[in-house]
């Protein structure tokens, strides 16, 4: 019994004394956090979605602190405002942080889609696109709601089989853009256009093949590149594209009437802007 006792007191003093270097150890070794990353987190929008090129928001934060400035594309979600907020604290001048918006350059809904046949696999783009069962158009939206799953803003929602973008609540974060397939969502900068009219088309193909797949397709044509002083518009394999650079206020209605297949539609970008102008 004796041999015991003594057995566990050693024991207790061993734990003791290994604590009590491990304790001094973390004392000595630990490094000190910047008070300014809890603020920095704060500011955040913390949904570590990867659109700054970062892991994690935290990890953002602790880049901007180790280089006094914050990165040329910044917090996407946060928009400029957090942006600012961050380069004041760090004592660096404030870029120009755009402000991105997703569009869906696609818009044959339902009515208008044409398919192959039916599709009895699971609900979902990626998988979907293995197959030749989806819609007559390969270029096209399929409908199934990949990218609606991936936005963490809820910016996103299917409407007669299309993705409809809430602007309000889009963030530009890009995932979108990740989650569909077909590559048919773009980021444009929407700090300078309250509104932009953009053919929402992605058919590369000529017009009798155009034609033969969607009925609202684009079928380049060139109207919209002609009727318009310095047209913004430009044709790129057939297919008409707007350069967002070249807009200098220009009426854009001549080419959007004249349209053919009324591919070029109204995106309002900046409906926050657009009700204060109002």
């Amino acid at each position: 019994m004796k041999d015991v006792l003594i057995g566990s007191f050693g024991l207790a003093v061993l734990g003791l004394l290994f604590g009590f270097i491990l304790s001094m150890a973390y004392q000595k070794l630990k490094v000190k956090e910047d008070p300014r990353l809890a603020q920095l987190l704060d500011m955040l929008p913390g949904v570590n979605c990867g659109a700054c090129g970062f892991a994690s928001c935290r990890a953002l934060a602790e880049h901007v602190l180790e280089t006094n400035s914050v990165p040329e594309s910044g917090c996407i979600p946060g928009g400029k405002e957090v942006n600012t907020k961050m380069s004041e604290m760090v004592g660096s001048t404030a870029g120009d942080f755009s402000s991105r918006k997703a569009v869906l350059l696609c818009c044959q809904s339902g009515p208008q889609r044409k398919t192959t046949a039916d599709y009895t696999g699971p609900r979902s783009c990626q998988l979907a696109q293995l197959t030749a069962t989806t819609t007559a158009c390969k270029y096209g939206c399929m409908g199934f709601g990949d990218c609606v799953a991936s936005c963490k803003f809820d910016a996103l929602k299917m409407v007669d089989g299309l993705p409809v973008v809430d602007y309000a609540k889009c963030t530009g974060c890009g995932k979108c853009v990740q989650a569909c397939p077909r590559n048919l969502f773009t980021l444009v900068d929407a700090s300078k256009n309250t509104e932009l009219f953009i053919p929402l088309c992605s058919n590369p193909e000529d017009t009798l093949e155009t034609k033969k797949v969607c009925r609202a397709g684009c079928i380049g044509c060139g109207i919209c590149t002609k009727l318009i002083k310095e047209s913004p518009y430009y044709l790129k394999e057939k297919l008409a594209k707007l350069d967002i650079e070249k807009l200098k206020g220009q009426d854009l209605t001549p080419g959007v009437q004249k349209c053919p297949t009324k591919v070029i539609r109204k995106i309002v970008v900046n409906p926050d802007e657009q009700r204060q102008s109002s």
